[in-house]
């Protein structure tokens, strides 16, 4: 399933803000055992940070985090 797309409506690309919401999305599905799909919302997070932000900014390695995460759970 795709959870969203780098362009948005008005043609800019997902900002800092969709991410974050991604993110806690994904925490929450943790949060009710639904592993596997947080980790799969958290490697898309995780690949799109990756893509907006600079290698050594914090978010990345969180987003390395709560993947990790939701993989343990597994």
């Amino acid at each position: 399933m795709q959870w969203c797309a780098l362009e948005r409506s008005d043609g800019r690309g997902m900002g800092l803000e969709e991410l974050q919401f991604q993110a806690h999305t994904a925490w929450c599905m943790l949060a009710e055992g639904n592993a596997s799909q947080a980790a799969a919302m958290e490697k898309e997070v995780l690949l799109l940070r990756k893509q907006i932000l600079p290698p050594d900014h914090p978010g990345i390695a969180t987003a390395m985090n709560n993947l990790a995460l939701s993989y343990s759970a597994l």
